[in-house]
C-alpha cells in the first residue's frame, strides 16, 4: 500500500512539474521595453562651459535653463525643438593696458538660444533596462539681448563687445530613463558652436595683435539634466 502512496504522490510531482514548465519559461522578462508614446515634453537645468575667445570677450561659464518638445519620427530617428535661457556674465576688455589686455569690469550676458535638433536611438523604440541611449546634431540661433552696461563705458566705443544673434550648431551624447509610459528623465553631454564679434578696435596694427579676425569660433560644452513626460 505504501508502495502504491509512494508512486501516486511522485506521479503527482512530475505532472506539476510539466505542467508548470511552460509558466516558468513565460517568467523571463525581456530587458527590452517598447516605448508607446511618440511625443515628449521635458524641462532642463544644467552647466554651460565658458565661451570667452581669444580676448576674453565672451561668455563666462554658468547654469542654463530650457525647455524641450520632442517628435518620434521612425524606430530610428526623432527631432527635439529646444529653447534655453541663461544669465551669464562677460569680461570688459581694454586691449590697451601696458601689459597687453586687461579686465576692467563685468557686465551681464542674457544669453537666449533656440535650435531643433535630430536624434538617433540605438535602441530604436524600445529601452533597454528603462535607458535608450542616443546621439543628436541640431541648429539653430544663439543671441545676447542684454544691452551695453555701466561696465562697457570704461572703454572706447571700438573696443566694445557688441551683441549680436547668431547661428549655432549643436550636438552631443545623451540617455533617456523612461522607467514607465508617462515619464521620462535626460542626461545629455554635449557642446555648442557659435561665432562672438571681435570689436573693431582690436585690429588696431599699433596693439601688436596678429591675423585678428572679426569674428571668432568658440565651442562651449554643455551638460544638461531634464525631467519631463510622455504623451
Amino acid at each position: 500500500m505504501r508502495h502504491r502512496s509512494t508512486v501516486a504522490v511522485h506521479g503527482l510531482a512530475a505532472t506539476l512539474l510539466v505542467a508548470t514548465a511552460p509558466l516558468a519559461a513565460q517568467e523571463i522578462s525581456s530587458p527590452y521595453r517598447f516605448v508607446e508614446s511618440n511625443r515628449e515634453l521635458s524641462f532642463s537645468v544644467g552647466a554651460i562651459g565658458g565661451a570667452e575667445g581669444r580676448f576674453g570677450l565672451g561668455a563666462e561659464d554658468g547654469v542654463g535653463f530650457g525647455a524641450k518638445v520632442g517628435f518620434t519620427l521612425s524606430d530610428l530617428l526623432g527631432v527635439d525643438f529646444g529653447l534655453g535661457y541663461a544669465d551669464l556674465t562677460r569680461q570688459v576688455i581694454d586691449p590697451t593696458g601696458e601689459e597687453g589686455p586687461v579686465s576692467v569690469g563685468e557686465a551681464s550676458v542674457t544669453q537666449i538660444t533656440i535650435d531643433a535638433r535630430l536624434r538617433a536611438s540605438l535602441t530604436g523604440r524600445r529601452t533597454w533596462h528603462r535607458l535608450q541611449p542616443y546621439i543628436f546634431m541640431g541648429l539653430g540661433l544663439r543671441g545676447d539681448f542684454a544691452d551695453d552696461q555701466e561696465a562697457d563705458f570704461a572703454v572706447a566705443e571700438e573696443f566694445r563687445a557688441e551683441t549680436s544673434t547668431k547661428f549655432m550648431v549643436r550636438g552631443g551624447v545623451g540617455m533617456r530613463f523612461i522607467p514607465g509610459q508617462k515619464w521620462v528623465a535626460r542626461v545629455e553631454l554635449g557642446g555648442l558652436l557659435y561665432r562672438i564679434d571681435t570689436p573693431p578696435g582690436f585690429s588696431n596694427e599699433e596693439l601688436g595683435f596678429e591675423q585678428v579676425e572679426k569674428n571668432e569660433f568658440v565651442s562651449p560644452a554643455t551638460l544638461e539634466f531634464s525631467l519631463g513626460f510622455l504623451f
